[in-house]
């Protein structure tokens, strides 16, 4: 994009351009009155003004041309600016695009492994809550082994004061 002072300078040009134009083209006319008031009006004459005009036109169109090629330069520059600046931001997605894909590679992987993880404290989780059961039948049996021994060691047992 062209900034706010090249705009701007731009259009100087222009009105500088339209100025320059505008200053020839009244000189012109000045000096072709005053041919035309001390000559007569002869055809070669009027066939030099004839001349004169085309190559007056012809020059203020190559003026408009080299304006319009201006712009069209600065156009040129501004869309080359911003193909350069689309290029790296293609570059920057590409990169970001391939980071995340290798990125979900790691994840996909470490889920995986916590998955496995998992299953596998699982797995231990279960085998101590069984050996908890198996101890808990066991000692459940033992105090109830203690206890009838107890009662049966208290029957037999007199009580002595």
């Amino acid at each position: 994009r062209m900034s706010d002072n090249d705009k701007l300078q731009e259009k100087m040009d222009q009105k500088d351009c339209q100025i320059a134009t505008l200053k020839e083209t009244l000189l012109f006319r000045y000096k072709e009155i005053e041919v035309l008031q001390k000559q007569e009006k002869s055809p070669e004459i009027q066939k030099s003004i004839h001349e004169y005009r085309e190559l007056e036109m012809l020059r203020v169109d190559n003026i408009r041309l080299i304006h319009d090629n201006r712009a069209l330069t600065a156009s040129l520059d501004s869309l080359s600016g911003q193909l350069s600046a689309l290029r790296r931001i293609s570059r920057n997605y590409t990169e970001c695009k391939s980071s995340v894909v290798l990125m979900n590679e790691r994840l996909a992987e470490d889920n995986n492994s916590l998955y496995q993880n998992l299953n596998a404290v699982k797995k231990e989780l279960k085998a101590l809550n069984q050996e908890h059961q198996d101890r808990l039948r066991e000692v459940t049996f033992l105090r109830g082994g203690l206890k009838r021994s107890a009662s049966d060691a208290l029957e037999t047992e007199p009580l002595s004061n």
